[in-house]
């Protein structure tokens, strides 16, 4: 059975999440190194944004999916707001995931993939796979962990790549000249490369619970 306790003097954050699992150890470098990245990287993709949108219609040129394909944020105030949110929520989830997520311990059958563990933690019984992508998981803990490790990596890479992007057109870069004439749609490159990303961290993450399940 896994065990948990509660630490006093964690403010509003462990009034919300209430308990920390046992044994847990904290993991500043990877959270605070992750959180920087992501902070200059972020800084960087508005930086670059910025030269577009202030210029007429600069907005209708934004490949950011808020604006360009739901209408979210087309005036700079709005996009900063949703976007700082955005950040505060992926790092409160990472925070979660280094600090405080442990895998619950599982039954041998359902260890013998990173998937088959997934859905005992996501669900506490084996399930179609469609249903880990599908369905709400009955048990949020795991799937908020995995969720803050899986999108502070997808973000920080989809902001790089969307700086290149901006910056390479607006100053002219011939090399990006090029590129942009090979493929055709750098937006399509850029959404494949986060989506890949996202899958290869969540492989990752999963990967990691099984390991740590199997010292257990």
């Amino acid at each position: 059975m896994t065990h948990f306790i509660v630490k006093p003097g964690w403010g509003i954050f462990m009034s919300i999440t209430r308990h920390e699992y046992k044994g847990m150890k904290p993991n500043w470098s990877q959270f605070l190194g992750w959180a920087i990245l992501l902070g200059g990287l972020r800084g960087l993709d508005f930086y670059s944004t910025s030269l577009w949108f202030h210029q007429p219609g600069g907005y209708f040129d934004e490949t950011n999916p808020l604006v360009s394909w739901f209408g979210i944020g087309r005036d700079w105030q709005a996009l900063w707001s949703i976007n700082i949110a955005l950040v505060i929520l992926i790092l409160a989830a990472y925070w979660f995931y280094c600090f405080m997520y442990q895998p619950k311990v599982a039954p041998s059958e359902m260890c013998r993939s990173p998937l088959s563990l997934a859905k005992w933690q996501y669900y506490g019984r084996s399930v179609s796979t469609w249903q880990l992508f599908f369905n709400p998981p009955r048990h949020f803990r795991p799937a908020f962990a995995h969720m803050g490790f899986v999108a502070v990596r997808g973000l920080a890479i989809g902001s790089l790549l969307a700086g290149i992007h901006n910056l390479g057109q607006f100053y002219g870069w011939e090399v990006y000249s090029s590129f942009r004439e090979t493929v055709g749609r750098p937006n399509w490159v850029i959404y494949f490369l986060v989506v890949l990303s996202i899958g290869i961290s969540y492989r990752q993450a999963l990967q990691r619970d099984l390991e740590w399940v199997k010292k257990t």
